[in-house]
């Protein structure tokens, strides 16, 4: 699921006409075992993908949103 997140975001900012096969890989090396790291992952990604020369119009951003009790936290 955490793949979909990224993707989904990700790919429509690839250039039109940009036929070239990209593969991004997230590989979490430590983290604090009570925050999930797929926010951060996702801008990771993003940041490589811009600075890597690609033609990519982005970076994106991302934050995790939660409702409870009829308000968002």
């Amino acid at each position: 699921m955490i793949a979909r997140l990224t993707d989904r975001p990700l790919r429509p900012l690839f250039v039109k006409g940009f036929k070239n096969e990209t593969q991004v890989v997230i590989t979490v090396l430590q983290h604090d075992m009570e925050n999930e790291p797929d926010v951060l992952g996702m801008i990771a990604a993003s940041a490589a993908i811009t600075l890597s020369g690609i033609p990519f119009m982005g970076p994106i951003a991302a934050a995790r949103v939660g409702y409870m009790d009829g308000e968002y936290v």
